[in-house]
């Protein structure tokens, strides 16, 4: 039971993140993702409160995890509510990237034809551009991209949301990482028909 719990908390706190760079990035989405944010919240909850009573040890140590994704998805919601620790550097790393000049783009993870504002954080391989792709056309590329790496696809939670968000997660790393793809439609909230797209590798918590 503890493990299966562990895992939806551990995809909630992915996903609050994403969700909260998004905002974090174009607070305009906030009030079309709030809802989402919400629902996450409420589930979020509900399984620190049967953690809690099945294995209590193990919530102990993942109080400081339910702590940070309960703050983020509070931040999705609220402009004025306080950011995850997590969040706020990264918010600090994109600043200073931003006050560089990008002369060539990362090339740790396949990218499109069509990039715009391209940045990657300073000391992890994290990336974030937008791009006129669809979101339809990014799921294909990438589904595409990471089979030719040799990767799968982690089909539980793809196209989560798939009218304005998309989530996709692909296994297969030698180091047993994963790689997080997680894709917003900005047309929905801005003059700008642009998809924001942002990726990362972390640990397979699941394993």
């Amino acid at each position: 039971m503890s493990e299966g719990l562990i895992g939806e908390l551990e995809d909630i706190d992915r996903q609050a993140f994403d969700l909260a760079v998004t905002v974090a990035q174009h607070p305009a989405l906030r009030s079309r993702l709030g809802d989402t944010a919400e629902l996450l919240k409420k589930r979020l909850l509900e399984i620190a409160d049967e953690l809690k009573h099945a294995d209590p040890a193990t919530y102990e140590q993942r109080s400081d995890q339910i702590s940070a994704a309960t703050r983020d998805l509070d931040f999705v919601k609220v402009d004025r509510d306080p950011t995850s620790l997590r969040l706020a550097l990264y918010i600090e790393a994109q600043k200073l990237k931003s006050q560089k000049v990008q002369h060539k783009y990362d090339r740790a993870f396949p990218l499109p034809d069509n990039v715009q504002n391209f940045t990657k954080t300073l000391k992890s391989d994290m990336i974030n551009f937008q791009t006129t792709l669809s979101l339809e056309e990014l799921a294909g590329f990438y589904r595409r991209a990471f089979t030719e790496w040799g990767l799968s696809e982690r089909k539980l939670f793809a196209d989560h949301f798939a009218s304005e968000f998309i989530n996709l997660i692909f296994e297969g790393l030698p180091d047993a990482r994963i790689v997080v793809v997680g894709i917003i439609d900005l047309g929905y909230s801005s003059d700008q028909d642009l998809r924001n797209v942002n990726l990362h590798t972390e640990e397979d918590s699941w394993r």
